[in-house]
């Protein structure tokens, strides 16, 4: 996978964020009291543990409202969720049919990759060559 796919979608998140937070500043909350907030309402987003250990990580995205997305095909579908699709739409990134085509292109590199995966193992198995 390129670089530049997920460096919009976070950049894009990152833009959207700071819009909220301009806004705020903008409505004469001071600059001091939105980040402090803006840290405070998103400490639980920050994780610092062991990236492999499922039940924690399970546990964190329980107790902070976030998604613990296991499964590629699960990530993708989570691409074109309605407040995926509003936010890269309002920010002008992706349209919802664009969205929809990514997906879309996502999901068959994916079953292209697990399909070359399962042909590899059987010839492996079929040339008595053990993995």
């Amino acid at each position: 996978q390129h670089l530049a796919w997920p460096t919009a979608l976070v950049n894009a998140a990152l833009a959207d964020s700071l819009a909220h937070m301009s806004a705020q500043v903008d409505a004469g909350t001071p600059v001091d009291d939105v980040i402090r907030a803006t840290l405070r309402d998103n400490a639980g987003a920050l994780f610092c543990g062991n990236g492999y250990d499922v039940p924690a990580l399970t546990a964190l995205a329980a107790a902070n409202d976030l998604f613990h997305l296991a499964r590629s095909p699960a990530a993708f579908d989570e691409l074109t969720s309605a407040k995926n699709q509003e936010m890269l739409g309002r920010l002008g990134v992706l349209s919802p049919a664009e969205l929809a085509a990514r997906r879309a292109v996502a999901l068959d590199r994916f079953a292209q990759d697990i399909e070359i995966e399962v042909r590899t193992a059987l010839s492996m198995l079929n040339r008595s060559i053990i993995p």
